[in-house]
């Protein structure tokens, strides 16, 4: 179950970089290795070597400016080594358990494996950031301050609080709403009068810009640092 839910992540992770064809095809060389080690008659041979020579024709290698990511082979490579892995392990579970019960068994850890790495994955915004800001208005023109922002709530990838701005006019706090994107590098958020972008620095260091328009439009941007 662990070789199984490891396989699948590092699969998905050559998908990011790789196309999926090429993924597949390069990931298939492992259980075909396997099968090339236990096998005692010659002609196995011929077509491990047909295989290996479909994969080197998916490879872009003779297309200009098709180059592949070789992190992206890498991690195939590596999902065809767990899937080797599997089908080892899946045999002596087997000599030991019903087929059924063993699948079943491993279908249920690997899929606590990937929970818990991909959950891993999903920065926590929760709790309270603070910086200096800077902005520019229409009307007002320039000026800084203090802006406090409090996550209260994050559930999966979007979030729900509240920003403090210190004016010399007086205090402003308004909510927001936002969402970010499953590798958390994309950030979007909204209040009832304009659009912010968030980029997590950091766990503890989180940048902002904020856009409203009207009457009076005003930009703003603030470095943001996590309270303990």
């Amino acid at each position: 179950g662990v070789v199984l839910g490891t396989m699948n992540l590092i699969f998905y992770a050559s998908l990011s970089r790789i196309p999926l064809g090429i993924a597949v095809a390069i990931e298939f060389l492992g259980p075909l290795g396997l099968a090339l080690l236990h096998s005692r008659n010659r002609l196995d041979v011929l077509w491990v070597l047909c295989a290996g020579g479909g994969v080197y024709l998916l490879l872009p290698i003779h297309a200009s400016g098709a180059a592949l990511d070789p992190l992206g082979i890498v991690f195939a490579l590596l999902a065809g080594v767990c899937w080797a892995l599997y089908i080892i392990c899946a045999q002596k579970a087997g000599d030991r358990a019903s087929q059924a019960h063993a699948a079943a068994y491993g279908l249920i850890v690997a899929s606590l494996v990937s929970e818990r790495a991909l959950s891993a994955d999903v920065p926590s915004l929760v709790g309270t950031w603070t910086g200096q800001r800077d902005r520019i208005a229409k009307v007002e023109g320039r000026r800084g301050g203090l802006a406090t922002l409090v996550i209260t709530q994050q559930q999966g990838n979007t979030f729900v609080g509240h920003l403090k701005r210190s004016n010399p006019t007086g205090d402003e706090d308004e909510q927001l709403w936002g969402a970010f994107a499953p590798d958390g590098q994309l950030m979007m958020g909204s209040d009832e009068e304009g659009t912010y972008i968030f980029r997590l620095v950091d766990q503890n260091t989180l940048d902002y810009c904020y856009s409203e328009a009207g009457p009076s439009p005003r930009s703003v941007c603030a470095r943001l640092t996590r309270q303990r």
